[in-house]
């Protein structure tokens, strides 16, 4: 896990990159979508990221993917959507007058593919499968811009060739998306 503790103005955040965390949900429902791919080179890894932003009661999330490419020349994007009935994220960097719940909520999960399905040419799209199954949401301060922003940084890190000795890099690419 990398500690994103230089994010200005307050913002708090967690990246992990091959080493998930461990968010246990019941998944309700698959919701998928499907789309040209224009990129043949990027490698599998799996990401999640946490993001505490002070801006409004809107400003928390946690969202993992993990991508693994083919030849297909498509990006099947997949979002694993959870019940509203499940557990409490412990350990979370939320405000603390908000209670987390592990899961992706349906409405979360279908902004995620709105957001890729409205902004798809403005990323080099890999061939594959990325399959958001990682995901944590304020009962209050979370919104569908919060889990949409943490798609978009998810997809560029996915997209860029990701290095042990880059952490500056990848810190760029998260305090530039939010």
């Amino acid at each position: 896990m990398i500690e994103l503790d230089n994010l200005t103005g307050y913002k708090k955040g967690r990246l992990w990159i091959n080493d998930l965390p461990v968010i246990n949900y019941n998944v309700v429902e698959l919701i998928e979508e499907k789309f040209k791919a224009n990129t043949f080179e990027c490698q599998g890894k799996s990401i999640a990221l946490e993001i505490a932003l002070p801006r409004n009661s809107s400003n928390y999330a946690l969202l993992g993917a993990t991508y693994i490419p083919d030849e297909s020349g498509f990006l099947n994007v997949e979002v694993k959507i959870s019940s509203l009935e499940d557990d409490e994220f412990k350990g979370n960097i939320a405000s603390t007058v908000d209670k987390v719940i592990c899961g992706i909520p349906k409405e979360y999960g279908e902004a995620i593919l709105e957001y890729i399905r409205n902004n798809i040419n403005d990323f080099k799209v890999p061939s594959g499968k990325l399959v958001f199954e990682i995901g944590a949401h304020g009962l209050v301060g979370s919104s569908k811009a919060i889990f949409s922003l943490l798609a978009k940084v998810i997809i560029e890190l996915v997209v860029y060739n990701l290095k042990d000795n880059e952490i500056a890099s990848i810190k760029d690419i998260v305090l530039k998306s939010i």
